[in-house]
């Protein structure tokens, strides 16, 4: 349970977290207000001189919830609902993870410093790019009429992961693609502060607030 826990509270803060540099995950309003997104991601991880690349597909409703897949799991953020559901496939389990409203799930380690203008996909994007508590440093290209973080770039001491969205299209994403799947078995758990600093002491995590998970009840089948 302590390594799941572990597991959970890191998946959070990798979702949630990277909201520090690029707001990615947040409901983020474009120039017309939050749009419904469908896009194609890639994910590279460079350590040392290893570099491992994953895709998947991301999906954002007109109401801000979000979805992830890769590989055999999704994450489906629901910010209005405060809860971050994550998905096995290939288990058919579904943890869903409640946020209290009194908890802070992010601090944000720096101003954005205004770093130009570009194009992607030919559509006009501004880049920023922060420095962390801890030295580490993230780079964002934002298309502000989306609202959407096309390409960020997160660099630490040890790795640099960077995640580039390919083929954006405006279409709303089916309800049931934020749904737990029929048949799935469920698990809820509440964070807490105080575990969240725990596992901040513990797994050294720069400029983030992790999150440690406490209260785990078993629900059924949906």
């Amino acid at each position: 349970m302590a390594m799941f826990r572990g597991v959970v509270a890191l998946a959070c803060v990798a979702v949630l977290g990277s909201a520090v540099f690029s707001a990615q995950e947040t409901p983020r309003q474009g120039r017309r207000g939050v749009l419904s997104v469908e896009a194609d991601i890639m994910k590279y991880v460079k350590v040392g001189g290893r570099v491992v690349s994953l895709s998947g597909r991301y999906y954002r409703a007109a109401d801000g919830r979000v979805r992830e897949d890769f590989g055999s799991g999704s994450l489906v953020i629901d910010l209005r609902a405060r809860t971050v559901t994550l998905l096995s496939h290939e288990t058919r389990q579904a943890h869903v993870v409640a946020v209290p409203a009194a908890t802070t799930p992010w601090a944000s380690p720096s101003r954005p410093i205004r770093a130009g203008t570009g194009m992607h996909e030919g559509r006009p994007i501004t880049k920023s790019r922060f420095v962390g508590q801890d030295g580490g440093k993230a780079e964002a290209w934002t298309d502000e009429e989306l609202g959407l973080s096309v390409m960020m770039r997160t660099e630490s001491a040890n790795s640099v992961t960077t995640r580039i969205f390919r083929n954006v299209t405006l279409r709303e994403p089916d309800r049931s693609v934020f749904a737990v799947p029929s048949g799935y078995e469920v698990s809820t758990m509440t964070l807490s502060d105080s575990a969240a600093l725990d596992i901040l002491a513990r797994r050294g995590a720069p400029g983030l607030l992790q999150w440690g998970a406490e209260s785990p009840e078993k629900g059924g089948r949906r």
